[in-house]
C-alpha cells in the first residue's frame, strides 16, 4: 500500500475457537519498530 501494510486477521476465541469477526488494521513502519492503527472489527 505504500507506506503500510493493511493486514485482515481472524479473529478466534478460547471458549469457540475461530470466530466470524476480522480485525481490519494498519502497520506503519517506524524508526522505533511498528505502529498499528486499528481501523474495524467486522462480520464479512
Amino acid at each position: 500500500m505504500g507506506t503500510y501494510w493493511q493486514v485482515l486477521i481472524d479473529l478466534w476465541t478460547i471458549e469457540s475457537g475461530a470466530s466470524d469477526l476480522v480485525l481490519d488494521a494498519w502497520v506503519f513502519e517506524t524508526e522505533d519498530g511498528f505502529r498499528f492503527e486499528i481501523n474495524s472489527v467486522y462480520v464479512p
